[in-house]
């Protein structure tokens, strides 16, 4: 009998210390972490859709519903991607006319024409800046042709693009950023028809061994500090100017301005 009384003692006191050991933390924790996954729910949540269109209509001057044409769509922080080409608003097109940058490239495009203006819905924008390193390291443009309406292009716009081979057009381009081309090393023709441009950015064709001559045959706007280092890295031999402007040209030219050694002539 006293065996038998030890032994039930024994029992009631491990099923008590069963129960003291029942895993309430584990419950706690559990609601804890279902209380913090729903706040993170409620914080990646879309905004409701009349605050998209307000957003929309703020930036670009009226609302749009994006999605009806494929080839020409708008999103709510400004950005347009025509014809393959991304774009962003830099004036909005309140009055018939905005503006926008080129940015990029959506699509894997070989021969890239920036058009002098782009119609979204509508509403015109003139094109007239190639953003900075809007086309940095892209592997598949062979040609570019640049637009009349674009003024500038920014720093790195196209370094890197390794299959690049021909630059034309900018007839109205004033400014060439920093490092624009370094690394393109099948870049042969460089062919810029403005007659307004004014500086050409330091280092903006290192590396490109199978460029060996820049034409900028119309330009009346150059001056020494505009293309300072301008060439520093090149393998250009041959800066094709104006005729007129030859003499002063040449001075700018200068190994110790410009970075190079370089024959300036017509």
């Amino acid at each position: 009998m006293k065996h038998l009384k030890i032994t039930t003692a024994l029992l009631s006191a491990l099923m008590c210390a069963s129960m003291v050991m029942t895993p309430v933390p584990v419950v706690a924790y559990e609601t804890e972490a279902t209380s913090e996954t729903q706040k993170i729910e409620e914080a990646v949540k879309e905004k409701p859709e009349h605050e998209t269109e307000d957003k929309a209509e703020a930036v670009n001057g009226f609302t749009a519903k994006c999605g009806k044409d494929p080839k020409a769509a708008l999103d709510v922080e400004g950005m347009l991607t025509v014809g393959g080409l991304k774009y962003r608003v830099t004036s909005p097109a309140i009055n018939g006319t905005g503006t926008v940058k080129l940015i990029g490239a959506e699509d894997p495009l070989t021969n890239v024409s920036i058009p002098d203006s782009i119609t979204v819905q509508g509403m015109v924008y003139k094109v007239t800046a190639i953003g900075e390193k809007a086309f940095l390291n892209n592997m598949t443009i062979t040609s570019l042709n640049i637009g009349s309406n674009v003024l500038s292009i920014e720093d790195q716009a196209f370094s890197g693009c390794s299959k690049l081979v021909s630059v034309k057009g900018g007839s109205r381009l004033k400014t060439i950023g920093a490092k624009t081309f370094v690394g393109c090393p099948k870049l042969k023709t460089f062919n810029i028809t403005s007659s307004v441009l004014s500086k050409i950015g330091p280092y903006s064709f290192f590396g490109d061994g199978m460029l060996k001559t820049l034409q900028i045959k119309k330009t009346t706007k150059l001056t020494k500090a505009g293309v300072k280092g301008s060439l520093k890295g090149s393998f250009v031999k041959t800066v094709k100017v104006k005729k007129s402007k030859i003499k002063k040209y040449k001075k700018f030219f200068k190994k110790k301005n410009c970075g190079k050694k370089v024959t300036v002539k017509k």
